[in-house]
């Protein structure tokens, strides 16, 4: 379960497909639950990739490994187009 702490800023969420305890597509339709705004990437290997082609899914699939540069980036894309005023 997610919880918000008072004054939580979160811009972008970055999470793996592959938690501990749930899917990371599930963890991010609870954070989409808590707030609809907040976008949520959700990292996943060529394999899980190629699983998921053809599901219908409401977050972005980032290939891992990632590229640092390439995934800051990202993260800083998805967050402009989420918050351009920020």
């Amino acid at each position: 379960h997610v919880q918000r702490r008072a004054g939580d800023q979160t811009e972008v969420a970055l999470v793996d497909l592959h938690l501990p305890d749930q899917d990371g597509r599930d963890l991010a339709s609870d954070l989409h639950a808590m707030d609809a705004r907040l976008p949520v990437l959700v990292l996943a290997s060529d394999g899980e990739l190629h699983e998921s082609a053809g599901t219908a899914t409401r977050v972005p699939l980032v290939p891992k490994p990632a590229d640092g540069q390439e995934l800051l980036a990202l993260v800083r894309q998805t967050r402009l187009r989420a918050h351009p005023f920020a």
